[in-house]
């Protein structure tokens, strides 16, 4: 899927660089095992999106230590302080939703995959409200652009947060498909993305920076 010529979409080149990493991602073996990518399921922010949240002062606020993960730590507070911690997290969230943009290159790389039939999923740890509003506002708004499907954010219930597998299981029943390396995941974390991927047992690539890519 992923040999198709790049030709019928001008690529910005964080798109290229992203296209590169996943065309990579398909020739590190002898050609007899070379994986064939069924689908890609994105991360969100720093993936799809430009950061725009100061996580710094989300943990501050939320008298979180920098090395906990934030989400964990606050499903183990006292319910009085965890509400108090998921308000804040909302209200920081409600006002990067006013300033976000697509990474630059995201949405060509979109038009690029729905161009070639390839099926996109979401899986991310921002809230439902964040996705739809990212979906609606800067995806399908634009030509021939479709939905993220499946699209899981951390409001879904009964399923763990990344990087927990679980949700790239259910995006592979979805999808009909097998959860091994014909599926692939991309983000731009280690802890998150990467290791997320590795544990469901699918491809992977890093988004190393896209601020650099602009």
């Amino acid at each position: 899927l992923l040999s198709n010529s790049l030709s019928t979409v001008e690529m910005h080149p964080f798109a290229r660089h992203l296209y590169t990493s996943l065309a990579f991602s398909t020739m590190t073996t002898p050609k007899s095992s070379r994986p064939l990518i069924r689908g890609i399921v994105f991360d969100m922010d720093g993936t799809l999106t430009v950061p725009n949240l100061d996580f710094t002062e989300m943990y501050r606020r939320c008298r979180v230590s920098p090395s906990d993960d934030i989400l964990t730590a606050i499903s183990n507070m006292p319910e009085s302080q965890a509400a108090e911690a998921r308000a804040i997290i909302d209200e920081m969230e409600e006002e990067g939703r006013r300033t976000l943009q697509l990474a630059p290159g995201a949405l060509e790389l979109g038009q690029w995959l729905r161009h070639h039939n390839i099926p996109t999923g979401l899986v991310t740890r921002n809230t439902a409200k964040t996705v739809e509003w990212m979906v609606e506002r800067l995806w399908v708004s634009e030509p021939g652009m479709v939905p993220f499907y499946p699209a899981i954010s951390r409001d879904v219930e009964d399923v763990p947060h990344k990087p927990d597998p679980a949700s790239l299981a259910i995006i592979a029943k979805e999808w009909g498909s097998d959860l091994d390396n014909g599926l692939l995941m991309v983000g731009d974390s280690i802890e998150h993305d990467i290791v997320f991927g590795k544990n469901a047992g699918v491809s992977t690539a890093l988004v190393n920076d896209v601020k650099n890519c602009g």
